[in-house]
């Protein structure tokens, strides 16, 4: 005991530091809710596969994967002729369909191919297939889409007091890709689910965007040159992965999707100057028979 200059005792206080004390673990770790605006992607002397609208559907898929399926896979392992590299492959929204709670009223009786549990678990399947094939030689980015955003509004709208729950993201459902709302390849290729409307929707993009870009939604299957005072670039619809017939489409559409949608995905060439070559098309001309058509030939998917 110490004593102060009016003779009081006064505690000697200790110099020495202690560490402070670790927190408690949490039990679980905490979701990120947040999606990201967009990733990003450094690449040259190589290709990118941008493929989207998957619409996993469990009857059918579970059965047989569609036939652009098949070819995008075909195409990741390396089984076409290629002039340069796959570099990078990006899954370009709506992997999932979710019907089973969009917020449209159920049309008649229909089903939904299975339920939304069978339905993730399959699309994990599926996306593992691809995580699988590219290894660590393809990088692996993958854009939300109208559809994917389903599963986490509704259980933020229904039960908000959930919020930072273990699976209440995408992201904790398929940890090994990159979720976000886009996806930028160099400074010159942006990749989102949609943007624009209408039949000359990806030509609007490529416009708004000064980019190239490349766009789903709409399951059309199109490239639009677009050339003013910055260059030429490309507006690309990349099509849908999913069977254009399939029940994920029939009543919403009164079944009319036949007739205006097509199946594919898309090639994007980009040279070491890092220059964007015309995309190409991986396009499903006999979804029976397996057959896509690709530079002039028919391929077996």
């Amino acid at each position: 005991m110490a004593r102060s200059r009016r003779g009081k005792a006064s505690l000697r206080t200790s110099r020495k530091q202690y560490p402070e004390p670790e927190p408690e673990p949490e039990p679980f770790p905490r979701a990120a809710g947040d999606i990201a605006t967009s990733t990003l992607l450094n690449i040259a002397d190589g290709i990118v596969v941008i493929s989207g609208d998957w619409h996993c559907y469990v009857s059918e898929w579970s059965r047989k994967p569609p036939t652009a399926y098949r070819a995008l896979l075909k195409f990741l392992k390396g089984d076409i002729d290629l002039a340069h590299p796959i570099k990078a492959t990006v899954v370009n929204g709506d992997f999932l369909n979710a019907a089973q709670i969009h917020r449209h009223p159920r049309c008649g009786w229909e089903d939904h191919g299975g339920t939304l549990r069978d339905e993730i678990e399959l699309t994990q399947e599926m996306m593992g297939n691809v995580e699988m094939i590219s290894g660590r030689s393809i990088q692996r980015r993958a854009n939300i889409g109208n559809h994917d955003i389903r599963v986490m509004s509704f259980l933020s709208n229904q039960i908000p007091e959930w919020e930072g729950m273990p699976y209440t993201t995408l992201n904790e459902f398929f940890p090994a890709w990159d979720f976000a709302w886009g996806c930028e390849i160099n400074d010159n290729v942006l990749v989102k689910h949609k943007w624009a409307g209408g039949l000359y929707a990806p030509a609007q993009n490529a416009l708004r965007s000064g980019k190239t870009c490349v766009t789903g939604h709409l399951h059309r299957g199109a490239v639009f040159p677009v050339r003013d005072a910055m260059g030429l670039r490309w507006g690309v619809d990349h099509g849908a992965i999913a069977d254009i017939r399939s029940g994920a489409f029939r009543n919403y559409t009164e079944s009319t999707a036949s007739y205006t949608w097509t199946s594919g995905f898309a090639v994007i060439t980009i040279l070491k100057d890092k220059r964007v070559l015309m995309p190409e098309l991986v396009l499903v001309v006999d979804e029976d028979r397996g057959l896509v058509s690709w530079r002039g030939q028919l391929l077996k998917a």
